[in-house]
């Protein structure tokens, strides 16, 4: 499941099945005139609170789907997950990192189902359903100063030995909120997915903007929000080897609402791919269809 604020850009993600990787660039830019009015820099603060012990909950849905096709045989994928971040500041920590930054824990746990469909021409010839619960935590490092909420790294805690992984410290943080304009710059990413058991790498940068104000329900209540959205440009693919991809169409959106003193209180997250290949070693022609949705919700504070 992906819980970041920047799920398939980051490493999650569980799943994140899409990994955040390093070399990130951050170049700030004033929005145009007649936009939305942004919060001034000493709110900034507010939209971000990393209090000491500050905890709180948020539910987890996602759908995620592709279909790969090669001449007359498909292999499809369904599956859905639910579940619950907690997420608690416990403190703050220098070393690594050349400043002061917050600790941001998040222990999780979901329920997922999952289902493989394979298909010769157009008939059914196998098809599995799994469910299944998982579980973990993983802590995540900020600051919030001068009207700037970055992101310095990343932490995994493994379950199998009970001790906390080496901290994965970006070379430059990303750039998740700015006060007093209206897009900015957050960093270049680098990932990959997982689709079919092929590893598909990608990169591009990412830029935020700032929509306006909306009102938002969720379970915790309702808000008045300051909606993000952050999307990807100057996408580029690096395929298997063994493919020729002939076209492609990939799209990346989330959808942050951020309410002053609570916090993030509704994110979405959007993906699809769609491509065109030819196998190399058979000559063999085929087709990917990739999408992947989720919400997250303030459930309590």
């Amino acid at each position: 499941m992906t819980r970041k604020p920047f799920g398939t850009l980051c490493r999650v993600v569980a799943g994140f099945t899409f990994v955040l990787a390093l070399g990130v660039v951050l170049v700030s830019c004033g929005g145009g005139g007649g936009g939305p009015t942004p919060p001034p820099t000493t709110d900034v603060g507010n939209l971000y609170p990393l209090t000491q012990n500050r905890t709180w909950e948020m539910d987890y849905n996602e759908t995620e789907r592709y279909s790969l096709k090669i001449s007359n045989r498909e292999e499809t994928y369904d599956g859905k997950t639910q579940g619950t971040d907690t997420y608690k500041i416990t403190g703050t920590m220098t070393s690594p990192f050349p400043v002061e930054v917050a600790i941001e824990e998040d222990s999780y746990s979901a329920q997922s189902t999952e289902t493989h469909t394979e298909k010769v021409d157009g008939q059914v010839v196998n098809q599995e359903t799994d469910s299944e619960s998982h579980s973990g935590k993983e802590r995540s490092f900020f600051t919030n100063e001068n009207g700037e909420f970055k992101w310095w790294g990343m932490q995994e805690y493994d379950e199998e030995t009970g001790t906390w992984g080496e901290i994965e410290v970006f070379p430059e943080p990303l750039l998740m909120f700015k006060g007093g304009v209206t897009s900015w710059t957050v960093g270049h990413i680098e990932g990959s997915m997982d689709i079919g058991g092929k590893e598909v790498e990608f990169s591009g940068d990412a830029v935020a903007r700032l929509v306006g104000e909306e009102t938002v329900t969720v379970p915790a209540g309702t808000f008045k929000c300051y909606k993000v959205v952050y999307t990807l440009s100057n996408v580029r693919f690096t395929w298997p080897s063994e493919v020729q991809v002939t076209s492609w169409k990939f799209d990346e959106t989330i959808t942050a609402w951020l309410a002053l003193d609570v916090g993030m209180v509704k994110r979405e997250h959007k993906t699809t791919l769609n491509a065109s290949f030819k196998l190399l070693e058979t000559g063999a022609t085929g087709s990917l269809s990739y999408s992947r949705a989720s919400t997250s919700r303030l459930k309590s504070r």
